[in-house]
């Protein structure tokens, strides 16, 4: 299926779902979609989280009650409230894609094209829950995610999420890495980064925003690949001791810089 410009494949290895997407600068990367059972028991975490919440709330509400009735409803009102319809959605968004359950499990909710879901994405999902929780028992969205290739529920496909593994490998050496930076700023690595073309920069910042999301290999790989390329283009040697993922974002760096000089200068 395509997308904005996007290949989405969908591949099985066994009970495992794995979301192949290749976007506009050729970056390919994979998101490994989290299975019905571990999501089940992530939701049974934060019902267990919730629960505590609203009894911390009820407690507090008694408390109250000798000194203002008023206060004391109030305050179990807006507990119900708040657990209900926005632990969720602020988990989420504030927390990366997760709630505390899915924390535990290792799990995270990202957008189809693998990115951090956005303050809206993150209510529509937890609104709809009202609907996929149908009859009580999460029938509904039970029965849409299985039916949907993606395992997605019907909050998700309303948002135009998935919920993913997150990685839980450790992630490529970064040699020197706070030597990209001070390599960024080099006279001659700015006269370079001019002749960064558009594809070349959405390349690099797209497989910069994504490569949480890649397994070590991969990432890796496709920032080797991507190193090669602009030093051989743009004649810019890679220092020793910086790897090929901070040369990338050093080069990125300087490059988006080059263009917001450029664009203020031709401002009138």
């Amino acid at each position: 299926m395509k997308r904005s410009g996007q290949e989405h494949t969908a591949s099985w290895e066994g009970d495992r779902v794995r979301l192949v997407i290749a976007t506009p600068e050729n970056v390919r990367f994979e998101l490994d979609v989290a299975a019905l059972p571990s999501r089940a028991i992530a939701w049974l975490i934060d019902l267990v989280v919730m629960a505590g919440l609203l009894g911390t709330g009820t407690t507090i509400a008694q408390f109250l009650e000798p000194l203002s009735r008023g206060l004391s409803a109030t305050v179990v009102t807006v507990a119900a409230f708040g657990v209900q319809w926005w632990y969720g959605a602020l988990c989420e968004f504030f927390f990366k894609g997760q709630t505390l359950g899915k924390r535990a499990i290792g799990l995270r909710v990202v957008t189809l094209d693998g990115r951090p879901l956005t303050f809206s994405q993150a209510v529509t999902r937890n609104l709809c829950r009202v609907i996929d929780l149908l009859p009580g028992t999460y029938l509904v969205g039970g029965v849409v995610a299985l039916l949907d290739p993606l395992g997605r529920r019907l909050g998700d496909l309303a948002a135009r999420t998935l919920v993913v593994r997150r990685q839980t490998t450790t992630p490529p050496s970064l040699l020197a890495a706070g030597a990209a930076l001070p390599f960024a700023k080099r006279p001659e690595v700015k006269l370079c980064a001019r002749r960064v073309h558009k594809k070349e920069r959405r390349a690099m910042e797209a497989l910069t925003i994504r490569r949480h999301h890649l397994t070590p290999s991969v990432r890796g790989e496709l920032f080797s690949e991507l190193a090669t390329h602009l030093e051989r283009r743009l004649r810019c040697p890679r220092p020793a001791e910086l790897s090929p993922e901070n040369y990338v974002m050093a080069v990125m760096t300087a490059a988006s810089s080059e263009f917001s000089s450029k664009n203020r200068t031709e401002s009138p």
